[in-house]
């Protein structure tokens, strides 16, 4: 998900990865951004889990973005500093 200032700007759903205990996801996600916005803009991974009964249960998140910290920001602030090239980077899912 896209947000600025905490509102949902757009929602890109990534693919499923059926019974694998460990899904690796490398996917490139693009989303256009105005140059105003990008210093109160964050992109939000929710990782949830979907068992054979369709229940979903949540896993973790990852925060990109003006309000991340860690490497989390700094991929953030590599990827403004290069619109170029694709910037990518391992991140830790938090609870």
């Amino acid at each position: 998900m896209l947000s600025n200032n905490g509102k949902l700007i757009k929602k890109h759903k990534l693919n499923v990865a059926i019974e694998s205990p460990d899904p690796l996801y490398n996917e490139m996600i693009d989303f256009y951004i105005p140059e105003y916005q990008v210093k109160t803009s964050d992109l939000l991974f929710y990782i949830i889990h979907k068992d054979s009964h369709n229940t979903k249960k949540p896993i973790g998140k990852i925060t990109l973005g003006s309000h991340a910290s860690g490497g989390c920001y700094e991929h953030w602030m590599q990827a403004l500093s290069n619109p170029d090239k694709s910037v990518a980077r391992w991140h830790p899912i938090t609870r």
